[in-house]
């Protein structure tokens, strides 16, 4: 909308990281459970990945959907065991579902090929974990991970294996769960969390299996899957009730208390796992020096000294590890110059890590777009791209020195097809919305619109508007020909037509400051600051009205077109300039520039204020688009949106009214509905009055943006500052 620089730099950040899988089981199926934990040992952030439980009548996990805010999934792959109505459940939830099977992972990067290159001498000890009982072996699996014999000679490149049985293989799993070393924690390096919104990174938590349930597994596997690390920190352990001794938890103990990645967090340890298990562990923290607290105000975080009372060590039964919205992989950043809408990207392999060849998930954040990132966008930059919640997705292969396209970046024309497109709505401009669109993109800067955001530049903005609408003049003309007995109706939309055709309606009022100033009953001193900024913006001109004394026909001359000498348009009498009217100087007029005079005519001085309102509060130095008057149409429904705002990340769709009594629930609820589709945030705006009851209601549960008259019009203490 308003003018871009014709080249600009632009810095980009990116991530590369592995998929963000999830995989569909049928609910207390425990051998496609283990099938999947076995699958996960295999892949780049395998122990990221979501299990999903689905019951045979449909109905799936009841934490999912807090588990996806926390971090969504790129694809869900459904086992074979489950039935097909579980199937269409999970095609209905997820836009990308296949079948699962078992060469999925192989151009994934391997967990081994991220494990350091071991020199003979410092090759480490692996200890596999192997129980006769099956209960503890599904509970290894999903703990430590899995290694299939044929994968045995591999692995015995990077570390020493062995086999470790019965209790000393439930302490050798605390302690590589400690190193860091198990097959799964491998998969996970390199995925730490970068941003999240509100998580509780760095808690330490200590989860106690009872008996290795289907329900147990879940629950552990998909809060680990969304826990972030600090600074590479392991953010969990699990044990089993096996292991509930003071003596064999002194590690977990050890681990507590010392320092995470420098710093130091209140209270030391997060206890989770089923309720049957916690009595008898909290009995071994007590002895192990513990002290229990369950008040969320204690926590603490401090860096570098340890908080006050750090001497006493504390557990809580709250888990913290689930939080808002995260990203995570290996970041970087690079910069781009755009010219003429087109792009180079060249994104150097960030330094650290040496990542091995496979596929890895590209994903490029803060490209300059009109409107958030869509499959419809996204694959119009770089085919085969996906848009997720980290930005633009391109699946690709490490090997390059660099990942390099060429990409055009979409105009807000395009932009906004894009968009709708991605919803399934087509979307066009209104007659209304072109004539604001064109008028926006005329000004000089964006803070001209401040021209009109005061009391008395809306009085002079109303005196000189034309006396009626095209429409309204159109209605009044139907309904009197109707009224007089014609047979045949008359078509209000066609009279529209013509009498714009003809150009009859929208005359333009031109008057002097002090036929302003008499409308208004202000002094005229203070219509001259508001007009000053109204001629600057271009919405208001200057000129003369000049009567022929010949024909008597009155014309309006703009200043531009005022010479010593000026033809009449009637009857073509050369006319003087007149230098005096009465015993004053013959006075200037003002007159609203023709786009202005239909944005009065068109009744859209409500959404242009909308407009600069919503400008300020996207705040300075940020992007910022706006595109008044469209019409989204699916399915044969059209539904007007008097004005649609971006700043390319979050975008808002407003209803914008003279009077606010005039928005009705009806209007009210279909903008509702669009923005349900779009996922754009409800707006409404009135230059007077307030809003019905009702119509708030529905609004503030919405979570809708409301402006009333004092956040469109300055108050004369914010015009003096």
């Amino acid at each position: 909308m308003f003018n871009q620089p014709a080249v600009r730099v632009h810095r980009l950040s990116y991530s590369v990281r592995g998929p963000e899988w999830a995989f569909a089981v049928p609910q207390g199926d425990l051998e496609a459970l283990d099938e999947v934990m076995c699958l996960c040992s295999e892949f780049w952030n395998g122990l990221g990945s979501l299990i999903v439980p689905v019951r045979a009548d449909g109905r799936l996990y009841r934490a999912l959907d807090g588990l996806l805010e926390t971090r969504a999934v790129d694809a869900v792959f459904m086992h074979e065991a489950l039935g097909k109505r579980a199937r269409r459940a999970v095609a209905n939830r997820f836009e990308s579902t296949a079948s699962l099977h078992q060469r999925l992972a192989r151009h994934e990067i391997h967990p081994l090929l991220l494990a350091a290159n071991n020199s003979p001498e410092s090759i480490s000890t692996l200890w596999r974990p192997v129980f006769k009982a099956e209960r503890l072996q599904r509970v290894a699996k999903a703990v430590w991970g899995h290694i299939d014999d044929e994968d045995l000679a591999e692995w015995r490149s990077r570390f020493t294996i062995a086999n470790a049985e019965g209790l000393p293989a439930l302490r050798h799993m605390v302690a590589n769960q400690l190193s860091g070393s198990t097959p799964l924690q491998l998969g996970g390096r390199y995925m730490n969390s970068f941003e999240q919104a509100g998580g509780f990174d760095g808690w330490r938590h200590l989860f106690v299996f009872e008996r290795g349930s289907f329900d147990e597994l879940i629950y552990f596997w998909n809060l680990r899957s969304r826990m972030s690390a600090w600074n590479g920190e392991r953010a969990i352990v699990a044990i089993t009730t096996d292991l509930l001794k003071a003596e064999e938890l002194a590690a977990v103990r050890q681990w507590a208390e010392e320092p995470n990645a420098g710093s130091y967090f209140k209270p030391d340890l997060c206890l989770a796992g089923p309720e049957r298990a916690m009595e008898p562990t909290k009995k071994v923290l007590k002895k192990l020096g513990f002290k229990r607290t369950n008040q969320p105000g204690k926590f603490q975080h401090s860096f570098p000294d340890p908080p006050a009372g750090r001497e006493q060590l504390e557990y809580t039964e709250y888990p913290l590890g689930v939080g808002g919205p995260m990203k995570r992989g290996v970041t970087s950043t690079s910069l781009v110059t755009i010219s003429s809408k087109h792009a180079y990207l060249s994104l150097p392999k960030p330094a650290d890590p040496k990542l091995p060849f496979g596929y890895v998930r590209l994903t490029i954040r803060g490209l300059p777009l009109p409107l958030p990132l869509n499959r419809e966008t996204a694959q119009a930059l770089i085919p085969d791209a996906q848009a997720s919640q980290d930005g633009l997705i391109v699946v690709t292969n490490s090997g390059p020195a660099q990942w390099s396209w060429e990409i055009r970046i979409p105009d807000q024309a395009e932009a906004l097809d894009q968009w709708a497109a991605a919803s399934g709505y087509r979307v066009n401009s209104s007659q209304p919305g072109r004539y604001a669109q064109a008028l926006l993109g005329r000004l000089p800067e964006p803070a001209a619109l401040d021209a009109l955001a005061s009391e008395v530049a809306l009085d002079v903005f109303h005196v000189l508007a034309p006396p009626r609408s095209t429409r309204k003049m159109a209605q009044k003309l139907v309904s009197e020909l109707e009224n007089q007995g014609k047979d045949t109706p008359i078509d209000e939309d066609r009279l529209v037509k013509l009498l714009l055709d003809q150009g009859l309606l929208l005359t333009v009022e031109a008057k002097t400051l002090n036929e302003i100033a008499s409308q208004t009953g202000r002094p005229q001193a203070e219509h001259l600051p508001p007009l000053v900024a109204l001629v600057r913006a271009g919405l208001t001109r200057r000129g003369i009205t000049i009567r022929c004394d010949r024909c008597n026909f009155e014309q309006l001359c703009s200043i531009n077109e005022v010479d010593e000498k000026i033809d009449c348009r009637s009857c073509r009498k050369s006319l003087v300039l007149p230098v005096v009217r009465g015993q004053t100087e013959y006075p200037i007029s003002y007159f609203l520039d023709g786009l202005a005079a239909r944005l009065a005519e068109q009744d859209l001085l409500p959404v242009v204020l909308t407009l600069r309102r919503a400008r300020l509060d996207n705040g300075d130095g940020k992007e910022f688009y706006a595109w008044p008057g469209l019409l989204f149409n699916k399915g044969g429904t059209e539904t007007d949106a008097d004005l649609l705002i971006s700043n390319g990340d979050e975008t808002s769709i407003f209803e914008c009214k003279t009077s606010a009594a005039g928005l009705t629930i009806e209007q009210t609820q279909k903008l509702l509905t669009l923005c349900e589709h779009l996922g754009a945030r409800p707006g409404v705006a009135a230059i007077k009055g307030d809003f019905p009851a009702e119509v708030l209601n529905a609004l503030k549960t919405a979570d809708a943006t409301i402006y009333r008259r004092s956040e469109l019009i300055r108050t004369s203490d914010q015009l003096a500052d």
